[in-house]
């Protein structure tokens, strides 16, 4: 059971959110091949995309490009409107909606002060037989005499 649990969790927490970014037009890094955390192959690029290529002195992330505007973002880091809508979705509604949810049954079943006074006597049972299992035997003879 908690193999297929594991497993629903991840298809819906990472396969569901990948298809729907790609189907939004996601591309990995932006449709560039390097640039962004990806190592270039010469070191004068910061980035090399189809559109725009980032010439610079070292590749390092500071370092100011030769040609163009020198403060312009990287290419690789743009992706389409819609893909940045579905990150949205994932990431603040999704789990907005969750805890929405998680929430009716913690209204609906609220634990009263008696209730509480019940588990907390029982962790406290629980915590002292454990201390009790975890004392060797020599300690707990001792302890006795």
């Amino acid at each position: 059971v908690e193999s297929n649990l594991q497993q629903y969790a991840e298809i819906v927490g990472g396969v569901v959110p990948s298809l729907v970014a790609y189907f939004a037009g996601f591309q990995s890094l932006g449709g560039c091949s390097c640039g962004c955390g990806a190592k270039c192959d010469a070191d004068y690029l910061r980035w090399s995309c189809p559109a725009d290529v980032g010439y610079a002195c070292t590749d390092g992330f500071g370092a100011t490009l030769l040609y163009g505007e020198p403060d312009r973002a990287a290419p690789c880091t743009v992706q389409p409107e819609g893909v940045q809508w579905s990150f949205r979705v994932f990431f603040l509604a999704v789990p907005a909606a969750c805890y929405l949810l998680a929430a009716i049954p913690a209204w609906k079943l609220p634990i009263s002060s008696h209730s509480h006074r019940a588990i907390v006597a029982q962790l406290r049972a629980r915590e002292a037989a454990e201390a009790a299992a975890a004392r060797p035997a020599a300690c707990s003879e001792a302890a006795e005499a």
